[in-house]
């Protein structure tokens, strides 16, 4: 994949992440959350305490470590955190590998 094409695909991503958050409840959007489930419902969302720069994106197949806090969207309730381990969440990405709870 060219460049050009690499960053045409990531303004495409970009959309469609724009466009599941304006879907999502209003205080969420607001709060910055944004829908990344594969079906669009709610069922994962994602909030980016900071973000990284362009040029550091991960490509897939790319072996990837995350932290993450799980917590039922209907009161907060946490029920899963790999900060609460201390062990980050390592993947490959675009791979399919998950979280499972």
């Amino acid at each position: 994949m060219s460049d050009a094409e690499s960053k045409e695909a990531s303004t495409a991503d970009s959309e469609t992440v724009e466009v599941a958050a304006a879907e999502l409840a209003p205080e969420l959007a607001a709060e910055g959350y944004v829908d990344v489930s594969p079906s669009r419902d709610c069922g994962v969302l994602k909030l980016v305490k900071q973000a990284g720069y362009d040029s550091d994106c991960p490509l897939v197949d790319d072996n990837v470590s995350v932290h993450y806090v799980a917590t039922l969207a209907d009161g907060g309730v946490q029920y899963d955190s790999s900060w609460k381990r201390g062990k980050p969440f390592t993947f490959r990405l675009g791979k399919g590998e998950y979280v499972h709870s």
